[in-house]
C-alpha cells in the first residue's frame, strides 16, 4: 500500500473512541456435528480483554451439514464504539466450507441417557467487510474500508453428558483492500501505528479458541477465549483477544421424534 490516505482508512480497522483500534479477532467457531441435517446457530455477545479493546462486539453464526461428512458455516460480527472522539462500527462476514468426522463413544442405541460424543471438523473460508469511521463530533473527518481474509479452521468438540469442551485453531492471511478517508488530522501516536501497517500491509497469524459450557441437546450454553498471535500487536494497535458467552440452538434436536 502506497497511500496513506488508504491507511488512514485502516487505522480504525477495530472502533475505538479515545484510541484507535485497528483490529480485532472474531471468534474460532468450534461446532458439534454428528450427522446429516444437523444445523447449529448461536449468538456471541463478545468482550474484548487486553489490548486496545474498547469496543463491544456481537456476533451470529450457522454450520449445517446437507450431507454427512460435508458441511458449510457462516459468521457475521459486528462490533461499535462511540464518544467524544467520535463512532466507529465494523463488519465482518465469513463463509467456509469443509468436512467433519463424527464418533459415537458410548452409541445411543446401546443406552440413550448416556451420551460421549467426539466431532472433528475442519473448514476453508473467505472474510470480507468494511469499516465506517467518524472522527469528529457531527461526522465531517470519517474514513471507509475493505478487507479481505482467507483461513483455514481446524476444531475438535467434546461431549460428555450435558458438559461440552471445544477447541478451534484458524490459520488466517489478512490483506487491505481499499479505502478512503476525507482531509483530517490524526494525532502522531496514530500516525505512527498507521505506517508500521502500510510496511506490513498483510498480516499472517494463527489463531486459538477454547470453550466449555453446558449442552441440554437443543440448547446449550458455552463460555470461550479467543486469542489471536500477532508478533508486537503493539505495534498496530491490534486487539488480540476476547472472551465471550454463546448460546447456541441444535435446531435439529427440535424436529427429531421422541423415541
Amino acid at each position: 500500500m502506497k497511500n496513506h490516505f488508504f491507511l488512514f482508512a485502516i487505522s480504525i480497522l477495530f472502533f475505538a473512541s479515545c484510541s484507535h483500534t485497528y483490529y480485532a479477532p472474531n471468534t474460532v467457531t468450534t461446532p458439534h456435528l454428528m450427522g446429516k441435517n444437523n444445523l447449529e446457530v448461536k449468538a456471541n455477545a463478545v468482550f474484548p480483554v487486553g489490548q486496545s479493546s474498547d469496543f463491544n462486539a456481537f456476533e451470529a453464526s450457522a454450520t449445517y451439514s446437507p450431507i454427512k461428512y460435508l458441511a458449510v458455516q457462516g459468521n457475521y460480527f459486528y462490533g461499535y464504539a462511540s464518544g467524544d472522539a467520535g463512532t466507529n462500527n465494523g463488519k465482518i462476514y465469513d463463509i467456509a466450507i469443509g468436512g467433519y468426522l463424527p464418533k459415537n463413544i458410548i452409541p445411543t442405541n446401546l443406552d440413550p441417557s448416556k451420551r460421549e460424543e467426539l466431532s472433528l471438523s475442519g473448514f476453508v473460508g473467505t472474510s470480507f467487510g468494511n469499516v465506517y469511521n467518524t472522527y469528529d463530533t457531527i461526522g465531517k473527518i470519517n474514513s471507509h474500508l475493505k478487507f479481505q481474509k482467507t483461513y483455514f479452521t481446524f476444531s475438535t468438540s467434546y461431549l460428555v453428558q450435558k458438559f461440552k469442551l471445544g477447541f478451534g485453531l484458524r490459520i488466517n492471511y489478512l490483506s487491505y483492500l481499499n479505502g478512503s478517508v476525507t482531509n483530517g488530522s490524526i494525532q502522531s501516536e496514530e500516525i505512527s501505528k498507521i505506517v508500521n501497517i502500510e510496511e506490513k500491509s498483510n498480516f499472517f497469524y494463527p489463531e486459538m479458541s477454547i470453550n466449555l459450557g453446558l449442552d441440554f441437546k437443543k440448547v446449550y450454553v458455552t463460555w470461550g477465549l479467543t486469542r489471536a498471535y500477532f508478533k508486537d500487536p503493539s505495534l498496530y494497535n491490534f486487539n488480540n483477544s476476547n472472551v465471550y458467552l454463546s448460546l447456541g440452538f441444535n435446531i435439529h434436536e427440535f424436529f427429531k421424534k421422541n423415541r
